[in-house]
């Protein structure tokens, strides 16, 4: 199975290594190929997660230098070197935390694609207990003949049936004028 962390492509040399590996050309069949050159693909992208480390640890420190340079800043307003620490501590920040999110993001939607989503489940159940109710499972007519069968739908009764009015449901008791 190949994994692969979005994060990795922002990084800026990400394409370059993509292409690189893409060029060579592998004999076989195109899926052999294509199974051959993600496989090539993976040193470099567990090279490049190493190089980046720990996300969470990354955004912790980045934002505590940013509180550093603010509190400096605070101190010394007019320094333009305090002005350009603060900036870049905040672009470092927010490159961080961009790059959490993404991951974040990615793993939320594979943990969503584990669980299935919920919403449609309800919606199916629901349909499926719409469905169940609109079953007809016994009719008698004025004599007082009863035909029992377990799915007889509503449409087939009214198109087929004729001299049938009383209608016995899992959910009560329909009477239709014929």
């Amino acid at each position: 199975m190949f994994r692969f962390d979005n994060y990795l492509a922002l990084s800026p040399g990400f394409i370059a290594y993509v292409q690189d590996i893409w060029r060579h050309h592998i004999v076989g069949t195109p899926m052999y190929s294509t199974t051959r050159k993600l496989k090539a693909l993976k040193p470099i992208f567990r090279q490049q997660r190493k190089m980046k480390g720990d996300l969470w640890a990354n955004v912790k420190l980045a934002r505590e230098f940013l509180e550093i340079a603010q509190r400096l800043l605070q101190e010394d307003r007019h320094n333009p070197l305090l002005l350009h620490l603060e900036k870049c501590c905040r672009l470092v920040f927010l490159k961080a935390v961009k790059i959490e999110q993404v991951m974040l993001q990615q793993r939320a939607k594979i943990q969503w694609m584990k669980g299935g989503d919920q919403c449609s489940r309800v919606f199916f159940r629901k349909v499926v207990i719409r469905r169940a109710n609109k079953r007809i499972f016994q009719i008698s007519n004025e004599a007082g003949t009863l035909l029992r069968s377990q799915m007889i739908s509503v449409m087939n009764l009214l198109h087929t049936i004729k001299g049938y009015w009383v209608v016995f449901g899992p959910i009560g008791l329909w009477i239709y004028d014929t």
